[in-house]
């Protein structure tokens, strides 16, 4: 918890001054995709985000399909009525699994309350578009936007 904790601060204190956003997720679930208990942290200037994915549940080196920890890019630019955001995302190794592709759809749908937004995520390769191996990230995150 820790480390999941310094990766935080460290995003947060230095966007503070030029970003929109800053976003904290609950450990991912299935739901569309497969991969839980990796954590998200990220900071966001209007459609383009920095991303770090925190495996926290490391898996027996006898799975061959462990999760990852990874940092990302993305690019969000489809955006209907700021409920439901459409892009991709670009990440430095395979994830959220070792099996994985570094390129992934991604999606958020949520809702903004003042300057608070609750939202799902949802990472994937596009049901298997781009990959046979398709695990996918799931989560809900809160998000302050810095204005």
């Amino acid at each position: 918890m820790f480390y999941f904790k310094s990766i935080l601060l460290v995003l947060v204190f230095p966007v503070i001054s030029f970003s929109q956003s800053v976003s904290v997720s609950l450990p991912s679930f299935s739901f569309w995709g497969q991969a839980e208990m990796i954590g998200h942290v990220s900071a966001e200037y209007k459609d383009i985000g920095v991303h770090y994915f925190a495996n926290l549940s490391p898996t027996p080196d006898y799975i061959n399909d462990r999760n990852t920890s990874a940092f990302g890019v993305s690019y969000l630019p489809i955006n209907i009525k700021n409920t439901l955001k459409i892009g991709g995302i670009i990440t430095n190794k395979p994830f959220p699994s070792e099996q994985s592709v570094k390129t992934n759809f991604y999606l958020d749908f949520g809702f903004n309350i003042s300057n608070i937004r609750i939202s799902y995520t949802h990472l994937s390769n596009g049901f298997s578009i781009r990959h046979p191996v398709n695990k996918g990230f799931d989560t809900i995150s809160l998000k302050v936007f810095l204005r």
